[in-house]
């Protein structure tokens, strides 16, 4: 299983949790049906496992699907019926990870929308580090798209030349970028 995901994923939830939050979320983006890996879902995986080795119960933790599926049409219907889930969550989280910077992004705007404070009331981290986290000021995971792509070649460049790799899978470095959608839980 390739392990950048899950090692980004460790960190992602180490952040919260020594910022003082107890329960989070992680919001799915669809996932086209693929026999391959998909990074969306070792995502999840590296989450959900992340969040066990850092102490979290199954009631501090929250996984919204993705509403693609589920055939609503319009995009902010999509995020508000995000928003509703996570609201209407049995333990409201405070700390949210969403799968890509492009779903963070309208994501925390419905959220802002429907009344919800980023980050006082909710902290929210992407993933990618794209162009439109910079823009919304998005604490986000941030990975090197043109390294793992020249690492990805020469896999597969071997592999066409009949070549055994040594290593299928490698984890590639990624940084926790830290912008203003996050902030410690106030303590009351």
């Amino acid at each position: 299983m390739p392990s950048t995901e899950i090692a980004a994923m460790s960190g992602v939830v180490r952040f919260p949790r020594s910022q003082g939050h107890t329960t989070l979320a992680y919001v799915s983006q669809s996932v086209n049906a693929s026999p391959f890996i998909c990074s969306e879902s070792v995502r999840e995986q590296g989450f959900v496992r992340a969040a066990e080795e850092c102490g979290y119960g199954d009631g501090d933790v929250t996984v919204i699907p993705s509403l693609r599926n589920a055939g609503e049409q319009v995009e902010q219907d999509m995020y508000s019926g995000i928003v509703a889930q996570l609201l209407s969550a049995v333990r409201t989280p405070t700390g949210i990870c969403v799968s890509c910077d492009a779903a963070a992004v309208p994501l925390i705007k419905e959220m802002r929308r429907m009344g919800w404070r980023v980050p006082q009331d909710a902290s929210v981290i992407g993933f990618d580090d794209d162009i439109s986290a910079a823009v919304a000021d998005l604490t986000t995971v941030h990975q090197n798209p043109v390294q793992i792509g020249r690492e990805a070649a020469h896999k597969a460049l071997a592999l066409m030349n009949g070549q055994t790799l040594d290593e299928p899978f490698i984890t590639m470095p990624t940084s926790l970028v830290l912008r203003s959608t996050t902030e410690r839980v106030a303590v009351h």
